[in-house]
């Protein structure tokens, strides 16, 4: 029970003040505190965003039931895809020092929570908001990914920000195309 007192402040710290997160978070693991799966916390969040989502395109007056079907599955494409990307792929593209290799699933899912739950946005039913949601989302990974890589993974200049990009973009890229997918259709 516990891990559950920390886990709900520690995520919503890791969505509005990354600043506060990471340093709780390099904490956490360094004294083997319980905490979830990397995929298991991030994919958490995406469930909870996609139940979001598809309320707001239930709410949506003129959306038929096709349609609140589409934006459900366009929303669990890319928010579940936002942390099954950046949790699966981040340890194949980054690269740290050989000791802090194994925190690189949970810093990509800990980057990739502000950009899942951005969506929550989606509560609010119109086209134009999915969009400003993901690139909102984007930018926040990006903040929160160059914050951990510092505090976390402990890394500086060059490798930082390429690790920054890396993971924003994997947080963000399924989250963006499922965006523009939901705006197309």
């Amino acid at each position: 029970m516990e891990s559950r007192t920390v886990l709900v402040p520690l995520t919503l710290k890791l969505i509005a003040v990354p600043e506060l997160a990471w340093p709780r978070l390099t904490a956490a693991e360094a004294r083997g505190e319980e905490l979830p799966a990397p995929l298991l916390h991030a994919g958490a969040v995406a469930g909870a965003t996609v139940l979001v989502t598809l309320l707001g395109a239930a709410l949506k007056v003129d959306r038929s039931l096709g349609g609140v079907v589409q934006a459900f599955v366009l929303a669990a494409v890319g928010y579940g895809g936002s942390a099954l990307a950046s949790v699966w792929l981040a340890p194949r593209l980054i690269r740290t020092h050989p000791g802090t290799q194994a925190l690189v699933p949970r810093y990509a899912s800990a980057c990739a929570i502000p950009a899942i739950a951005s969506g929550a946005i989606n509560i609010v039913p119109l086209d134009a908001v999915v969009l400003l949601g993901a690139v909102f989302g984007a930018a926040a990974s990006y903040r929160s990914g160059s914050l951990g890589a510092r505090d976390f993974l402990g890394m500086e200049g060059a490798s930082r920000r390429q690790t920054t990009v890396i993971i924003a973009a994997l947080a963000s890229t399924p989250i963006v195309l499922s965006a523009l997918l939901r705006l197309a259709l």
